[in-house]
């Protein structure tokens, strides 16, 4: 429901499974709808479908479309979705992890969200605002090939 209004939405999903017996699988998604925000008057306005989340899509369906092609087994599975109603409260995104059982919760070793990737030259990465885990991860399989800047937190939604 946004605004008073019923809506309906789909997560669309792309499974690549491994040749290994495996549980174990990889989530990259990205919204497929544009968010609505409201301006300084009040009044509810869409914001830049291209870059929130047109970009996010692209680049999804890109690899998609790339990976179909390697022959290589990956050794766990790939799940790419396409989340519905994110400017539902994230509708899309929480009836996607609802579904899944404990176990398979456990079984997902990362899950990596694109959205506003077509923002322009610079590239950011976002973790959270405190140093993490994952962080230091990421700025070890990038070998300092990226600086990371602090980005203010706003609408984060943690499940």
């Amino acid at each position: 429901i946004y605004l008073d209004k019923k809506m309906v939405s789909q997560n669309i999903v792309y499974q690549r499974k491994s040749n290994l017996e495996t549980n174990k699988k990889v989530v990259i998604g990205a919204h497929y709808d544009t968010t609505m925000i409201f301006d300084e008057n009040g009044d509810m306005v869409s914001v830049d479908g291209i870059n929130d989340n047109a970009g996010g899509v692209a680049v999804l369906l890109a690899f998609i479309q790339n990976i179909d092609q390697e022959l290589v087994d990956l050794g766990y599975n790939l799940e790419v979705v396409f989340f519905g109603a994110s400017s539902s409260l994230y509708a899309g995104s929480q009836f996607y992890v609802e579904c899944m059982t404990d176990s398979q919760a456990k079984d997902v070793l990362a899950m990596i969200n694109l959205d506003r990737v077509a923002v322009g030259k610079h590239n950011y990465l976002y973790v959270n605002e405190f140093k993490t885990s994952q962080e230091q991860y990421v700025r070890g399989v990038l070998n300092g090939k990226v600086d990371v800047k602090r980005l203010k937190a706003i609408n984060i939604l943690d499940f």
